[in-house]
């Protein structure tokens, strides 16, 4: 039997391959392609996030620093208010 003769009896199985590794590779590459748009999204979701968490972070820093002034304030105004009283008292 000659190799080239026994080609044609080879074909139907190469062909039936082929198609099977067309398929895999259709397959594996959507979700491959899949994979690499959900990691693309979640680096966008993540700088999006971290941008987010930046701001709250500042804003919660201002509305700490104007809390303390305004406590600072509202000690000022209670010392105020007890030392008029304590003058009241003495007179």
């Amino acid at each position: 039997m000659d190799v080239n003769s026994s080609i044609p009896l080879l074909e139907p199985v190469a062909y039936t391959i082929q198609v099977l590794m067309k398929t895999i590779s259709v397959f594996v590459g959507g979700i491959f392609g899949l994979y690499a748009i959900m990691f693309l999204w979640g680096l966008y979701r993540y700088k999006k996030d971290r941008e987010f968490f930046k701001r709250m972070k500042k804003d919660i820093e201002n509305m700490n620093y104007s809390m303390v002034r305004l406590d600072k304030k509202i000690d000022a105004l209670k010392r105020a208010q007890a030392d008029k009283k304590d003058s009241k008292k003495r007179k």
